[in-house]
């Protein structure tokens, strides 16, 4: 995890690490959809509706609950994903952590993007707009997008995962602990419950800094509100969702 300091748009929360991950996980080949969420619940909270854009205006307590354990597959059973889990008991339904989130991301790769390309500029980059919806992709926009899109709109990841970058923001399971270090670590899994600083993931279209370039590189995260974290409790347009399933091994 984490970016060299050579890496362009790099933060100060990105300290190259070795993870160990000891547990195969699903991770959603798109982030979850407005009309997914619809089926499960009946409602949508999306701001800027479309059955097959990414749910978004969804906080991490409504996903996970305000109470829910720290392990996997503890999501509070009236949260989102405590109903998923409970129709799914083989499986272990829940928001990946950072380290899960990135591994996935990557696909293997060591650079900036998926692609396994860095980025030449902060605001708007070429090797970005191919992949990603963001704000100052101006390939098929003039003047920077107002909204989301369609998911899977953009080129996928090298395991066929879209929207890795841009579009939607993802909220993990980890709490933010400001720079996670130099050590190795096995299985990283920062806190659970509660409304405390959360960390999102993946950049996304939205203004003010959130749909700048270099907030969508795979190892960005920050501890500012409404930017790389938020707490649990907060709903923005620009934030959704990307299920993971653990098989339940006994």
């Amino acid at each position: 995890m984490g970016s060299p300091f050579s890496e362009i748009g790099r933060g100060s929360y990105e300290t190259c690490h070795t993870v160990t991950l000891s547990q195969p996980f699903y991770i959603g080949i798109f982030e979850l959809t407005q009309q997914q969420y619809t089926l499960i619940t009946g409602a949508n909270t999306a701001f800027y509706k479309g059955a097959t854009r990414p749910l978004e205006s969804i906080s991490y307590t409504m996903l996970r609950g305000e109470d829910s354990g720290a392990q996997a597959g503890q999501a509070g059973k009236s949260s989102f994903l405590g109903i998923l889990q409970q129709r799914t008991p083989v499986l272990l339904i829940d928001l990946p952590t950072e380290a899960q989130w990135e591994y996935a991301c990557r696909a293997g790769t060591t650079n900036a993007l998926n692609s396994n390309e860095n980025l030449h500029d902060t605001a708007e980059d070429p090797a970005l707009n191919a992949l990603a919806r963001y704000h100052f992709n101006t390939q098929d926009n003039k003047g920077g997008y107002a909204q989301h899109t369609r998911v899977g709109s953009y080129e996928p990841n090298a395991w066929g995962l879209y929207d890795m970058h841009g579009n939607v923001g993802e909220w993990c399971f980890d709490q933010w602990g400001g720079d996670l270090g130099a050590s190795p670590q096995k299985d990283p899994r920062r806190g659970g419950g509660g409304t405390g600083i959360r960390v999102i993931r993946g950049g996304s279209w939205g203004p003010n800094g959130l749909g700048h370039a270099f907030t969508c590189r795979a190892a960005f995260r920050c501890s500012q509100y409404g930017y790389g974290a938020a707490y649990g409790n907060c709903r923005e347009p620009y934030w959704g969702v990307r299920i993971i399933a653990i098989p339940d091994i006994k």
